[in-house]
């Protein structure tokens, strides 16, 4: 995906921002800071950000789709919440999570639960 010039733009902003919250007011690291340190650390941000980024965007849809809401996709009546599970997913930059139904419903009996247990991890 290539980025158009407004998100560039909104992602530099960010960028400054991050680094100011990282190194302090000046928004860079001290003189004679490794290269690889300062990597690191930049790569652990952006690593973070991709993940709550892909967690809110999964979620998100999920919300859009009842799931979160505990809502049944078939009668659309409530799942209680405890049919609710968080499932933790492994990224290419780390772990995002995501909710989704479990159970069946008490309304219409639709059968809810995960297809595969490992649904998103990597061996």
């Amino acid at each position: 995906m290539a980025l158009n010039t407004e998100l560039r733009g909104r992602v530099e902003a960010l960028a400054d921002e991050l680094l100011r919250d990282l190194y302090g007011p000046k928004g860079f690291p001290a003189w004679g800071t490794k290269f690889v340190e300062i990597e690191d650390q930049t790569a652990e941000v952006g690593d973070a950000l991709a993940c709550a980024m892909l967690s809110g965007g999964i979620r998100k849809q999920a919300e859009e789709a009842g799931h979160a809401a505990g809502k049944c996709g078939g009668c659309g009546e409530p799942i209680p919440l405890d049919e609710i599970a968080g499932r933790l997913l492994q990224a290419k930059r780390g772990d995002a999570t995501w909710q989704e139904s479990y159970g069946r419903c008490p309304c219409c009996r639709k059968a809810f639960f995960p297809s595969v247990p490992d649904f998103g991890h990597r061996s």
